[in-house]
This record gives structure tokens, C-alpha cells and sequence, in this order.
């Protein structure tokens, strides 16, 4: 329920994008990354912004064993006595997905992302153990027991439905919330219908490639266009050098 002021419903939310998580008053140390306040009718809206990062910011490759894996993440460094932002990685992504975003985000605190099991440098499973109570547990043990603190979660697509299921189920973990593309519940069931059909369809293991530079060739966003350089372009297909 939104909280009252005179006559006035008022909430406070968190977050710049997407879905936002609400939130109790800020201390003084945490201040809140954009500041709205609505009135009954929608007007009355306020906003608070800071200076954006101008200068590229270079993050340090750490890792955490978290449920027995040795899982990987980026850390761009910044103030946790503001606030600490956790992004976390759509399905079949990984953490230099946000090498573009996470550098203008250092003016708001700490700036970290996380590599699901399996994927980006994070270690795999044997025997194979997925799905999404698995990569709940995970982020939801780096949060309580590595990071220590309760964190600004930001999750596209998978990492955005995965978040929410952490924010239902562990306020007490969560400062704020923002979820990118990210339906609740997950995809609809025509689209997993779909998913399934192409799988099959496919058939066979999957394809192999002779060399880094032929993955990078044939790699394509959806949908089509783009402006990425080819380093750019590496950063994303998650290429590692010597393997």
C-alpha cells in the first residue's frame, strides 16, 4: 500500500527502468537512485538524477564458491555505503552483457555482476544441475553470504524473472528492484511451445565451430542490426582466449 502524507497517497520506488520494487525510507548513507513521488492524480512528479560516468570503467574479474562451484563476477568497485547494484544476465548470457551499462551506474555505489552457473567463467556442474531453483540458490547465496548486504538487483530476461522470485522470497536481501524484459512467471507457454519445437527440429548436438573468428562471424542479434565493433562483438559471444 502506498504511504500517506495529508489527504495524498504517496509511495517511494526505486529504480530507473522496468518493473520497480517498492522500498522503505532511505538512511543517510543510502540515498535512492531516482526519487519519484506521485500524487493521487499522477501529477506532483519529482526526480532527483546524478552526473552520469564519462570515463570507461575497467572491472575486476572475482570469483565466490557459492554452493560448491567456483561462480564468477565483475566488479566495477564503487561506494556500498551508498548502494550495492547486483546485474544479473539474461539465459545464455553472461556478464559482459553489461559492460556498457555498468559504468554509468558508479555515480549510485557498488557496481557488480554475476555469472550464473555454466555460464560466462563460471565453473559447471558435474553431473549437470540447471534450472531455476538452481540459479536462485546461487545468486541468492552471493547476496547473503558473500556480498553481506542488501543489494539493488537488476535482472534482464531470465535474470529478471529469477530476481523477482529472490524479491518475493527474500525481502530482507533487497533494497530495490528493477526488472528488464522480464514477464512474471516466466515466458508465456506458446513461446516455451515454440522453444521446444525448434529444439527438436534442430536435433543432434550442438554445432561446433573451427575457430573463434568463424563463432564471430556467424553470430547475429535479434532482430538484425547492429553497431558493434568486433571486440564489442567478442565481449558478448563470451570467446575466451585459449579455450
Amino acid at each position: 500500500m502506498p504511504k500517506r502524507r495529508g489527504t495524498q497517497p504517496m509511495a517511494r520506488l526505486w529504480g530507473w527502468a522496468g518493473m520497480y520494487y517498492q522500498s522503505g525510507e532511505a538512511t543517510e548513507k543510502r540515498r535512492p537512485l531516482t526519487r519519484r513521488a506521485y500524487s493521487a492524480d499522477g501529477s506532483g512528479v519529482r526526480m532527483e538524477h546524478a552526473q552520469a560516468a564519462t570515463a570507461a570503467a575497467e572491472p575486476t574479474s572475482r570469483y565466490a564458491t557459492i554452493n560448491g562451484l567456483r561462480l564468477h563476477y565483475l566488479d566495477w568497485g564503487g561506494d556500498s555505503m551508498r548502494h550495492t547494484i547486483v546485474l544479473v544476465h539474461g539465459g545464455t548470457a553472461h556478464v559482459h552483457w553489461w559492460d556498457a551499462i555498468a559504468p554509468l551506474l558508479l555515480p549510485y555505489g557498488r557496481v557488480v555482476a554475476f555469472d550464473f552457473r555454466g555460464h560466462g567463467r563460471s565453473e559447471w556442474p558435474q553431473p549437470a544441475a540447471y534450472g531455476p531453483q538452481a540459479h536462485i540458490a546461487d545468486l541468492r547465496e552471493f547476496i547473503a553470504r558473500h556480498l553481506r548486504a542488501p543489494v539493488v538487483l537488476v535482472g534482464h530476461s531470465m535474470g529478471g524473472e529469477l530476481s523477482l522470485r529472490i524479491v518475493a522470497r527474500h525481502p530482507e536481501l533487497i533494497e530495490g528492484f528493477v526488472s528488464i524484459d522480464a514477464p512474471a512467471g516466466g515466458p508465456p507457454l506458446l513461446t516455451r511451445l515454440k522453444w521446444r519445437w525448434k529444439r527438436r527440429r534442430q536435433g543432434g548436438a550442438r554445432p561446433e565451430f573451427a575457430s573463434a573468428e568463424e563463432l564471430i562471424r556467424r553470430f547475429r542479434l535479434s532482430p538484425p542490426g547492429h553497431n558493434l565493433t568486433e571486440e564489442q562483438i567478442v565481449r558478448r559471444v563470451g570467446v575466451i582466449e585459449g579455450g
